[in-house]
């Protein structure tokens, strides 16, 4: 890594735009969708499977927001979000399943949703927020919307109907067939 990288890149993990003080655990799950039935020889195997929504899970603790000085406490000057404050953006982030984007450690994931939130609070982090994310991944496409024919004009079927994008079509020679081969004119 060059030096200019190393001081311009930002290693801070994000959630939407809240920024975690600790990340005691993440785990990342890249899967994909396999066709459990029988695939025919010679197939383009890609029309059989697909990847799944990516999954992030997260463990944070966020700061309770702190006065600046100690003895400031009483002032009500603080730095930051306070514990209830950063839940209920949390919160607010969960409800309105509006896509963000969240960075790991490892990789940077766009079209995320929180899928569960968890809180946990216990003697020693009363004033932290310590949680547990799930957030999962929106496959976002792009559709069309193509004309046909009027359902009074589709008396005869196939022949009313509108041109369609068929795809790419290959023809695969079928070997070992005498039959076949006769028909093809050998």
């Amino acid at each position: 890594m060059n030096i200019l990288s190393a001081i311009f890149t930002s290693h801070e993990r994000r959630i939407g735009t809240l920024v975690p003080t600790v990340v005691t655990r993440e785990a990342l799950t890249h899967e994909m969708t396999i066709a459990s039935h029988p695939v025919e020889r010679g197939a383009n195997i890609s029309d059989h499977a697909y990847a799944s929504p990516v999954k992030v899970s997260m463990d944070c603790g966020f700061g309770g927001g702190g006065s600046l000085l100690d003895f400031a406490s009483d002032w009500q000057v603080r730095v930051g979000l306070s514990p209830s404050e950063t839940l209920d953006r949390l919160i607010a982030l969960q409800k309105s399943a509006v896509p963000i984007t969240i960075i790991t450690g490892k990789r940077t994931y766009e079209n995320m949703l929180i899928q569960s939130l968890q809180v946990t609070t216990d003697a020693g982090a009363e004033n932290t927020l310590k949680c547990s994310l799930t957030l999962q991944q929106v496959i976002l496409v792009d559709s069309q919307q193509i004309s046909v024919a009027p359902k009074k004009r589709m008396t005869e079927g196939v022949s009313t109907s509108g041109v369609q994008n068929g795809g790419v079509k290959g023809v695969v020679p079928v070997q070992g067939d005498a039959r076949a081969s006769s028909r093809v004119g050998g």
